[in-house]
């Protein structure tokens, strides 16, 4: 009978030993899952603003064009929502030395939140620095 309830005691230790590791190991995978996917936003917006302001650049100025640019990946506004969570209050369009030879338009994405899950640090987060390209107009 002594070795019934020993066995049973070792099983039970057993089951705690491995939960310990079990759980650190999926924190460690939700944390990299959550470093992807952040690493995944900042290129899609970086890539938004980045055609956003290309196509501003080469065509007649105008701003809510190159807003929906990013907002949408089109010239005039979708019938969906925006992609990524944003909306318009994010994208800020500046043109800067118009009509002299210094014409620059910036495109920004400011105040964006990104959301985390990982255990610890879940929350939403507000994107410390704006997502900006800036170019020649042409």
């Amino acid at each position: 009978m002594l070795r019934t309830s020993a066995n049973k005691r070792e099983r039970g230790q057993a089951i705690f030993e491995s939960a310990l590791p079990l759980i650190t190991v999926i924190v460690l995978i939700i944390g990299v899952i959550d470093c992807a996917q952040f690493l995944y936003v900042q290129h899609a917006l970086q890539e938004r603003v980045r055609a956003a302001v290309r196509w501003g650049a080469v065509r007649e100025f105008d701003e809510e064009a190159v807003r929906s640019m990013v907002l949408y990946q089109q010239p005039a506004p979708g019938a969906e929502k925006p992609g990524l969570g944003l909306k318009p209050a994010n994208v800020e369009v500046r043109r800067i030395g118009q009509g002299t030879s210094s014409d620059r338009l910036t495109v920004a994405i400011v105040n964006f939140r990104y959301t985390l899950v990982t255990p610890g640090i879940a929350g939403v987060f507000t994107a410390p620095r704006p997502v900006s390209e800036t170019l020649p107009m042409e």
